[in-house]
C-alpha cells in the first residue's frame, strides 16, 4: 500500500508537466492509484469480515459533504460533469481517510510524510536536473521545472517545505538538505508570489516550533530587504534581479485577480445558498457571458480564490460547511501546541495547514483532486486529524496515536 500512496502523489505531481506525450498520458491514468487504494481498502475487509477502524464523527461530516455535492447536480448548470468531480472527492476520501490512515498505523505516520516527500524530491529536483535539457536557467525567466504553470512549483513547494524542513531539524540527512535546498530554490525562480508567502509562512512557524530564533529573523530580514529594493527608484541594476520574480507591477492587481473577485461575487449572489454546482467552476465565466477579452490581466478559467470557487459552486452552505472545520482544526492546533517544548511531526503538519489555508486566498484547487498539491494537503489533514483521537496501546505496548 505505500507504493500505491507513493505512485498516487508521484503520478498527481507529474500529471501537471508541460511534456505533452507524458500529460496526455496521465490525464486519465493519475485516477487509476486512487482506484487501487480503494480497491485495497475493500478487499482487506472483505477477507477479514469487518472494518479495521471505527466510523467516526468526522467520517459522518465527510459522507454528508460528499452528499451535497452529488446533491448539486440537480441544480448544476453541468450535471454530468457535477456528478464526475463528485465522485473524484469520493475516492480521495477512501484513500487518504481509510487506505493512507490504514497504513500510517501499521508503518508509523512518519513513512507516510516521508513517501511525500520523495516524490516531492523527485519532480521538483528533476525539474531543476533537466533545466538544461530546456535552455537553462535563465535569470529574469520564472521557473517551472517538469510542470507547465511556474505557480504549480511554488504551491508545491509551500506545503512541502515545513515537512521537509522538520525532517532537516529531526534527523539532519543529506536527503533533506538536498530537498530543502531544491525547494528553496525552485520557489524563488518560479516568481511564484504566493507560493514564496505561504513557504515563508509555514517554514517560519516549524522554525519558530525548533526555537531557531535566528532562521526566522533571517527569512524576515530577507523577505524585508527585498521589499526595500523593490522601493528604492535608485536602485534599479537591484530591481531589474528581483522584479522579474516578484513583478512588483502586479502586486497591487494581484497578477489580475482583483479584477476577477469583484466579477465572482456578482455570480455567486445569483446563486448565494446553493451555487451553480460542484465541479463548474471552470464554466463560470462562459455561462455569464464573459470572454477572455473580458479582463485587462487575468487569464485561464478559474477565481483563483478557493474561498469564492466553491461557494460559487455550492453556495454559502456549502462552502462553510467544507471550509469551517479546516479552520477550528487550524485554531485548536495552533492553539493547543502553544506550550509545546519540542518540535515533533505535528508542527510540521500545523505548517502545511496553515500554508494550504493561505494559497486558498489566490488560487483553485484545495477541492479539485487531479492537481499536484490536493493529495499531499489532504493526507496531512488526514494525520493532523488521526493524531487528535486518543491514543491506543499497540501489540507491543507502544502507545499509538489514532484508533487503525
Amino acid at each position: 500500500m505505500g507504493f500505491l500512496i507513493f505512485l498516487t502523489a508521484l503520478v498527481l505531481m507529474m500529471h501537471q508537466t508541460h511534456i505533452g506525450f507524458l500529460r496526455g498520458l496521465l490525464e486519465n491514468l493519475r485516477w487509476l492509484p486512487f482506484a487501487l487504494l480503494g480497491f485495497a481498502v475493500l478487499a482487506e475487509m472483505a477477507v477479514s469480515g469487518r472494518s479495521w477502524r471505527r466510523f467516526h464523527g468526522f467520517d459522518t461530516y465527510i459522507v454528508l459533504w460528499l452528499t451535497l455535492a452529488f446533491a448539486s447536480a440537480f441544480y448544476s448548470i453541468a450535471p454530468m460533469l457535477t456528478l464526475g468531480r463528485a465522485a473524484t472527492l469520493l475516492l480521495v476520501y477512501v484513500a487518504v481517510f481509510w487506505a493512507a490512515w490504514r497504513y500510517a498505523g501499521r508503518r508509523g505516520e512518519d513513512r507516510v510524510v516521508e513517501l511525500l516527500l520523495l516524490a516531492g524530491l523527485l519532480v521538483l529536483g528533476g525539474g531543476l536536473l533537466l533545466a538544461p535539457l530546456g535552455g537553462g536557467l535563465v535569470l529574469g525567466v520564472r521557473f517551472s521545472g517538469l510542470m507547465e504553470n511556474p505557480n504549480s512549483v511554488g504551491l508545491l513547494t509551500a506545503l512541502l517545505m515545513p515537512l521537509a524542513v522538520e525532517r532537516l531539524l529531526s534527523r539532519r540527512r543529506f536527503r533533506e538538505y538536498l530537498l530543502v535546498g531544491v525547494m528553496a530554490v525552485g520557489v524563488v525562480l518560479s516568481g511564484s508570489r504566493g507560493g514564496m508567502l505561504a513557504t515563508l509562512v509555514g517554514t517560519t512557524y516549524v522554525l519558530w516550533k525548533a526555537r531557531k530564533r535566528v532562521f526566522v529573523l533571517g527569512l524576515l530580514a530577507s523577505l524585508a530587504a527585498m521589499v526595500l529594493v523593490l522601493m528604492s527608484p535608485r536602485e534599479r541594476e537591484a530591481e531589474m534581479v528581483v522584479d522579474p520574480y516578484l513583478r512588483a507591477e502586479t502586486l497591487a492587481t494581484g497578477g489580475g485577480r482583483v479584477e476577477v473577485w469583484p466579477v465572482a461575487i456578482r455570480m455567486i449572489r445569483q446563486r448565494p445558498l446553493l451555487g451553480h454546482g460542484f465541479g463548474t467552476e471552470d464554466l463560470l465565466f462562459q455561462s455569464y457571458g464573459y470572454e477572455p477579452e473580458s479582463f485587462l490581466e487575468h487569464a485561464g478559467s478559474y477565481l483563483h480564490n478557493s474561498y469564492l470557487g466553491l461557494t460559487a459552486q455550492v453556495g454559502l452552505v456549502g462552502a462553510v460547511a467544507f471550509f469551517l472545520p479546516l479552520l477550528l482544526l487550524a485554531y485548536r492546533q495552533l492553539r493547543g501546541s502553544l506550550g509545546d517544548e519540542r518540535l515533533d511531526l505535528s508542527h510540521a503538519l500545523q505548517g502545511t495547514l496553515l500554508a494550504g489555508l493561505i494559497t486558498c486566498l489566490y488560487e483553485s484547487w484545495i477541492y479539485s483532486m487531479g492537481n499536484s498539491q490536493a493529495f499531499p494537503f489532504w493526507v496531512c489533514v488526514m494525520l493532523l486529524v488521526r493524531r487528535k483521537l486518543p491514543a491506543r496501546s499497540g501489540p507491543s505496548g507502544a502507545v499509538k496515536p489514532g484508533t487503525p
